[in-house]
């Protein structure tokens, strides 16, 4: 296939890489980008989506890693403050975090205000942090335990 022949688009203004970005084709993102990087700019579902959102939108999270490291950090093409803060969005829906905060780190002033309420209703999101917490807690409790046992008192 010819590099421009990439840019080809459906009737709804997909082209390949936006359908294997929405399916979660990891290998074939893969060699589309390689090919033809202009692919990650152009707009799918009726020139509203770019490829890595609907790659976020759909929860492909390897495929959504790819794209975003070879996004120049969302500064080519359609991406707006608006379309940026909707994936910075569906980052944290999806459980992203680590995209998401190289978008918050880049922008810092999309609206965190809406992240933060996605956040709040996800507190599962936090359940690492909380048992790390208790267990850090436990384990100090048990060297002050054996401390005061080996002392004599």
């Amino acid at each position: 296939m010819q590099t421009a022949d990439l840019e080809l688009q459906n009737k709804s203004y997909n082209t390949a890489l936006y359908l294997a970005a929405a399916a979660g084709n990891i290998k074939a993102v893969k060699i589309m980008v390689e090919k033809n990087m202009a692919l990650l700019t152009i707009a799918g579902g009726n020139r509203k989506m770019m490829p890595l959102y609907v790659a976020t939108l759909y929860g492909n999270e390897d495929v959504v890693k790819y794209m975003y490291n070879h996004s120049n950090n969302l500064c080519d093409g359609g991406w707006m403050p608006l379309n940026r803060g909707w994936l910075l969005l569906k980052c944290v829906e999806n459980d992203m975090f680590d995209v998401a905060l190289k978008i918050v780190t880049t922008y810092p002033d999309l609206g965190t205000g809406s992240v933060l309420e996605v956040l709040a209703r996800k507190p599962e999101a936090f359940r690492e942090m909380k048992l790390n917490v208790i267990s850090r807690t436990i384990r100090w409790g048990k060297i002050l335990y054996s401390k005061m046992l080996s002392t004599p008192q």
